[in-house]
């Protein structure tokens, strides 16, 4: 079941908000796990070595944040990359603590629980935005043969797409405020929102008059496919949109204080990530979570969730666990 979730404080509703960015640093502690490994911390108190974190990209800001504002234990950083660059380095070095995935994978480890569920979204910046490049409106994202039936809005519950395509803003791009290519995702085959985006896509289809899948090797995609650039993680492609690409699949999450935006989400059940964490070894960050995943106060970690737009979390998942 999802737990129920409160109103965060105003303190912590601002700091979610804050990207960050400022706090990130070059890697002192957390391993290269890739060229797009980032650094948030450390937090906590002690002068020790930290708790190492492996946090799959677009979780790594909110759980920062959130142990910014209410952590208290040992010193503690947050390593951010794709979970599977994550999960090579854990199944190689074994340097984390806890490693939190965008998707179900960390299973393979003894002890694993739900942390948090998440939706994935298209979207790009209006023109009000003060975005190099931008959209405007729903219908440059996304178009269908019959809109009585099937509305674009802001959230398509539907589980067959096959009603939909890539607007013509996307697959035949103007060159100045949609430049080409004007699409980007995180690599399928190393980001699990990156693979969901390509299941979307492929539901979508068919693109560009093809009826071929994606494939699944990164390197063939701008060949394949014209509007569409890769990154290394959703962060990655996150923060390209606007900037080098007009539009974009991130996730829900990274929308989280954002006015200047169109977002489509995608929340039928089968486009929903179900994002697992495993613990390695018994460490203050996992007591914490384990605290606020049972808690009903303002600020618990079901709160922390909504507040960055999070469907909940598995509420009966933690509870071995924990123990």
């Amino acid at each position: 079941m999802l737990r129920n979730y409160s109103k965060l404080p105003a303190v912590l509703a601002a700091a979610v908000v804050a990207l960050a960015a400022s706090s990130a640093s070059a890697l002192t502690y957390c391993p290269n796990s890739s060229t797009s490994a980032v650094e948030y911390g450390p937090v906590g108190t002690g002068s020790g070595a930290p708790i190492v974190l492996g946090v799959a990209a677009n979780f790594a800001v909110p759980l920062y944040n959130y142990l910014s504002t209410y952590y208290t234990g040992s010193r503690a950083v947050v390593c951010s990359d794709s979970t599977s660059a994550l999960e090579a380095v854990q199944d190689s070095t074994a340097p984390y603590a806890m490693l939190f995935a965008a998707d179900t994978s960390v299973d393979k480890y003894t002890t694993h629980f739900n942390y948090a569920i998440g939706d994935p979204v298209l979207f790009g910046y209006t023109s009000g935005s003060g975005k190099s490049y931008y959209i405007n409106g729903l219908s440059d994202l996304l178009t269908t043969s019959n809109s009585t039936t099937y509305p674009v809005s802001s959230n398509i519950t539907a589980s067959d797409l096959s009603a939909y395509s890539l607007s013509t803003t996307i697959t035949s791009p103007n060159g100045t405020t949609v430049p080409s290519p004007s699409l980007a995702i995180a690599y399928p085959t190393t980001a699990p929102y990156g693979a969901m985006a390509e299941n979307i896509l492929n539901d979508i289809g068919p693109i560009l008059n093809s009826g071929y899948s994606l494939p699944d090797d990164a390197s063939h995609f701008s060949g394949w496919l014209k509007p569409l650039n890769t990154y290394s993680n959703i962060t990655k492609a996150f923060n390209a949109v606007g900037g080098t690409v007009a539009t974009g699949f991130a996730a829900k999450s990274q929308m989280t204080g954002l006015s200047n935006v169109y977002y489509i989400e995608f929340s039928d059940s089968s486009f929903r990530l179900t994002q697992d964490v495993a613990k390695f070894t018994n460490n203050d960050v996992f007591t914490f979570v384990c605290s606020q995943m049972a808690s009903s106060n303002s600020g618990n970690w079901a709160g922390m969730l909504n507040a960055n737009l999070y469907l909940g979390f598995d509420g009966s998942s933690y509870v071995n666990p924990c123990q």
